[in-house]
Formats: structure tokens, sequence, C-alpha cells
């Protein structure tokens, strides 16, 4: 939704409307378990997967990922593999990266990319539409141990 200039993100979109506004304007009916999830994936500030929004929220897992699915289909959260056996989940917000630590898999947003310098160096595209860059390595506190 946003990267650039005064435009809101969906992150910005739910702190000015709130939760049942901003899904009733997607299109969706503002119900307990959707309002949750959204609520849930805001107040975190960060990825989650469908088992810590069960955790946080005592909502069922089947309802949990069809919430999940509906969200990602309308383009309301980012969805993506941190090289383990679960997705994440984040509401979007400014377009950022991630840095995982392989130890205790804490989760670090950073604010880099330099997408544009990739299309020059394709030889076969001429636009890119989307990415997904995510870093992996130790942090410092399991530096440290």
């Amino acid at each position: 939704m946003k990267t650039k200039g005064n435009k809101l993100t969906f992150s910005k979109l739910v702190d000015v409307q709130g939760v049942a506004t901003l899904l009733n304007n997607l299109g969706f009916k503002s119900t307990k378990q959707r309002a949750a999830v959204l609520s849930a994936l805001h107040s975190y500030k960060g990825p989650m997967t469908a088992e810590k929004i069960v955790a946080k929220t005592g909502i069922d897992l089947a309802t949990v990922y069809r919430t999940l699915e509906s969200f990602d289909k309308v383009g309301l959260i980012n969805k993506f593999n941190l090289k383990n056996s679960s997705f994440f989940y984040e509401i979007k917000s400014e377009h950022h990266h991630h840095i995982v630590c392989n130890h205790c898999g804490y989760i670090e947003e950073v604010e880099i990319c330099n997408v544009d310098k990739v299309v020059p160096l394709a030889k076969k595209f001429s636009t890119i539409t989307e990415h997904s860059l995510e870093f992996f390595g130790i942090c410092k506190s399991c530096a440290k141990s």
C-alpha cells in the first residue's frame, strides 16, 4: 500500500480508521475473529506465525488460516517463509525486509532495498512487480553465547 510519500499504509489505516472500519472498507464483514486476527497482527508489530496468532487470540487454527488467506488475497498482509516449516504473516506497512537469527529465531526488520539495481542486470526482464528478500545470520545475543 505505501512505500513512499504521504500515503497511508494498512498499518496506519488501522490506527486512523480502526479495525472494524478498515475491514468494512476492504469488503469484509467485521466479525470478532477477523477483528481479533487483524488486531493481533497490528499490535505485534512484526511477523507472526498462525500458531502465535492462535495463542494470542484463542481462535481455532482453521479459522485463523482462513482469515489470513482472505487477508492475503486483498493485499492486507504479507505472507512469507523464513526457512522453516511455518509461514509468517504481518500487516502491510512500509516496505522492508527481515534478518533472521539461525539460532534463536529472532527477527529484525531492515529497511534496505536495492531492487532498482536488479532490472538493469536482468537479461530477459523489464519490470519487477514484487519481491521478497530475507537475510539469515546470528544475532548479537547468540554470538555472545
